[in-house]
């Protein structure tokens, strides 16, 4: 069964938003945006056919997203960033991001107030707009999670992740050190192919190193197929894969611990 991204999100209770902090979208606006959306809707579609209200609240949540490019996420990034380049500070100051959240608020009529971190009100939406707008959001992100995948089958996975970065692994094993965020999956793959050749029983260790212990998950994907094998929590994280039988291979992470993580350190060595 699918795990919705909602599901994977443990530093929060409900719906967490994130917006812009410039451009911020007037209700006015949403609605001049969104009766647009529903009569061009209506012109293109088959006669006799009408917009049900779900369908009238997902055109809501459609035009905030339009106007806003507001995205489902957890931090003020999109959980994935290479560490090349970057001093101490700036590594922390990513880490920290990813626990910068909005909030919302309810009235006793149902209406769904939206603010950002810092305590501003956003917009506010009835009960149904405010439902639609969420799980909008949460199908949009996913659907740009799939469609963001090369080396993968996200539908063959037990949940959608956060999102998916493809990492190249260079000839002597290494990889570029970066941060994680809550729900992200990196995928590891040999530079210049598009996997391992590898044959039954041959092995791969995948090592990274973090400054504190953090859960992660490791897996393997084969033909496009993703297998998860086990789940560690450690700083110093070392998880070797035994293959089960030939085929062209890659191996990843996710990242299932709260926040973000910097890792550093890493390689594949293939025995």
């Amino acid at each position: 069964m699918k795990i919705k991204i909602s599901d994977m999100l443990d530093t929060t209770d409900g719906f967490d938003l994130e917006l812009p902090e410039e451009g911020m979208v007037s209700a006015e606006k949403i609605k001049e945006v969104t009766m647009k959306k529903i009569h061009d809707t209506q012109g293109v579609a088959r006669r006799g056919r009408r917009i049900s209200k779900a369908g009238v609240a997902a055109i809501v949540a459609a035009a905030v997203l339009a106007l806003s490019g507001a995205a489902y996420a957890v931090s003020q990034w999109t959980g994935f960033a290479s560490t090349e380049g970057l001093t101490d500070s700036q590594i922390q100051a990513l880490i920290d991001s990813a626990s910068l959240t909005s909030s919302q608020g309810v009235d006793t009529e149902g209406n769904v107030t939206y603010y950002d971190e810092n305590g501003n009100e956003l917009f506010t939406l009835t009960a149904e707009e405010a439902t639609a707008y969420e799980q909008g959001l949460i199908e949009a992100q996913e659907q740009a999670v799939r469609d963001s995948a090369t080396l993968v089958d996200v539908d063959t996975m037990d949940m959608v992740p956060t999102g998916i970065t493809e990492l190249a692994v260079g000839e002597n094993g290494s990889f570029e050190d970066f941060i994680i965020s809550n729900g992200h999956m990196v995928i590891f793959y040999p530079e210049g192919s598009q996997g391992y050749d590898l044959k039954a029983g041959d092995t791969v260790t995948l090592a990274l190193t973090t400054d504190e212990a953090c859960y992660l998950a490791y897996g393997l994907i084969q033909d496009s197929v993703a297998t998860e094998c086990d789940v560690v929590q450690t700083a110093e994280q070392s998880y070797t894969f035994e293959i089960p039988e030939d085929g062209s291979y890659c191996f990843y992470i996710i990242y299932y611990s709260a926040g973000a993580d910097a890792f550093t350190g890493g390689s594949v060595t293939v025995n």
